[in-house]
């Protein structure tokens, strides 16, 4: 755990340290030591400072190096370190806390400070409008201690709070079961293949949030954002996507924007539906993602857990420079890079800056960037090979376009990992690619009518075409040449 103390920020910093100067809490003044160690060399630590000799020489310069004694002390180190950000992470819900201090208030018998606590935490459940498994938990518990203390009273009278615990388990196990449908769609979608999830309750949980569906919408936010999601991506109806978007910007002010904030998911949800609808071939949801984008730039709702993913980042790139929107893709861009989730960022960026000095028609600049990527993803294999491919017809090298033309065909050939999105894609573009330089190179007597049939296929093609406006740039300038 030593190698992510460069990860803390200043005022984690601050708390670890009161942390681990409590001797209730750390009874190892070694560790502290230790602390006092990696904080003089934060947030600059280097692999080399993390060297157990060097540490055990800055730590104990007046004894011979002692291995075990030194992994010890990092062990015990580690171990406080994770009671911390097992602490940290208690903090952040203080109901829970707040449930935890009525369980010991009860038990002890400390009545008025239990009700004192109670009412509390009962008037923070009711301003909360962000209502997730969390919420529903915790209102469970609450329930339950209410009960509990009340036992004696509630051996002759009605217990409505059971009936309110019981809602409550009820809604919480609602909500997880559509969170979990919600991943085994997104997972389905993702393999690109038939997966047979076993989805029980699903029909029964969807009759009852339509049956309750006025009550849901106005009283738990998140079950009917997550149920609107579940029938968009079931039904693929541009309704659903209305009413999730219309619903986001009317309550969106309502959630927190902590860390934690769900918006940026919920965003998601819309951006990944367009996208489907776009992959599939229909290009007019591109305005509809375009508006999303820009309610989402200024306002971060790209990133989740500060981070983007590469796929989303890339398809900003795509989808927004076809609109013919190059200043604001750079912007994304240069906003974006270091938000790129690690393993892809370099990809990633490199990939978009190609695309970029290809729009401005700047081939030189492009190769260098393209040259950096390693692919450590099929995504960014075939879409810099789509990129090269269209700099040699531009500048025509008609020769080099076959060749990368036939590596993409041997590619799918030997990638059995490719799903059966990823080769109707490159299938799409290999095609038209190829009646492309048909045209290119044919005499300006059969131009014409290659160009028309070639335009028509286009415009009746169901699949998805990369950089399909360009294919159409393409043929109205040889027309004209």
């Amino acid at each position: 755990m030593i190698e992510y103390f460069n990860d803390l920020s200043k005022k984690e910093i601050l708390k670890f340290k009161a942390f681990v100067n409590s001797p209730y809490l750390n009874p190892n003044k070694q560790v502290v030591k230790l602390f006092n160690y990696l904080r003089s060399r934060y947030p600059n630590i280097k692999d080399s400072d993390l060297d157990k000799s060097v540490v055990f020489k800055n730590l104990f310069p007046d004894k011979s190096y002692n291995d075990e004694s030194i992994r010890k002390l990092i062990s015990d180190f580690n171990k406080v370190f994770e009671s911390f950000l097992i602490q940290t992470e208690f903090k952040t819900d203080i109901q829970q806390s707040n449930i935890l201090l009525l369980r010991s208030l009860r038990k002890r018998g400390i009545k008025k400070r239990f009700e004192l606590i109670l009412n509390d935490t009962t008037k923070l459940q009711k301003k909360q409008f962000s209502r997730d498994e969390k919420f529903y938990a915790n209102q469970v518990n609450l329930e339950h201690e209410y009960y509990l203390y009340n036992f004696d009273k509630y051996k002759f009278t009605y217990a409505k709070c059971l009936q309110n615990k019981s809602e409550n388990i009820d809604l919480n196990f609602i909500f997880q079961k559509l969170h979990v449908f919600n991943e085994m769609l997104n997972n389905q979608k993702s393999v690109g293949k038939t997966v047979l999830f076993n989805k029980t309750f699903f029909d029964d949980i969807l009759i009852y949030m339509e049956n309750n569906k006025k009550i849901i919408k106005t009283s738990h936010p998140n079950l009917y954002i997550i149920y609107l999601q579940i029938m968009m991506f079931t039904h693929l109806k541009k309704e659903y996507m209305d009413e999730l978007k219309t619903y986001l910007m009317l309550n969106e002010k309502k959630f927190s924007r902590s860390d934690n904030s769900v918006l940026p998911y919920y965003y998601n949800y819309l951006v990944s539906f367009c996208l489907q609808k776009i992959n599939k071939g229909e290009t007019g949801y591109r305005k509809d993602l375009f508006s999303l984008y820009e309610k989402m730039l200024p306002e971060d709702l790209f990133l989740i857990d500060n981070v983007i993913n590469d796929y989303d980042f890339t398809s900003a790139v795509n989808n927004i420079l076809a609109l013919n929107k190059p200043e604001w893709v750079e912007s994304f861009i240069e906003k974006y890079k270091k938000f790129i989730e690690p393993a892809f960022a370099k990809d990633a960026y490199n990939l978009a800056k190609a695309k970029i000095y290809f729009y401005r028609k700047d081939f030189e600049k492009i190769f260098p960037y393209l040259n950096s990527i390693v692919y450590k993803n099929p995504n960014y294999y075939f879409n810099s090979k789509f990129l090269l491919v269209r700099v040699y017809i531009e500048t025509g090298n008609i020769r080099e376009a076959k060749y990368i033309i036939e590596n993409l065909k041997q590619y799918i050939r030997e990638k059995n990992i490719l799903t059966d999105e990823q080769i109707t894609i490159i299938k799409t573009f290999n095609k038209y690619a190829i009646d492309l330089i048909k045209i290119i190179l044919s005499n300006d007597k059969d131009k014409k009518g290659l160009t028309a049939i070639f335009r028509k296929e286009l415009d009746n093609e169901k699949n998805f075409v990369p950089n399909k406006a360009w294919f159409y740039s393409m043929t109205e300038a040889k027309t004209k040449s």
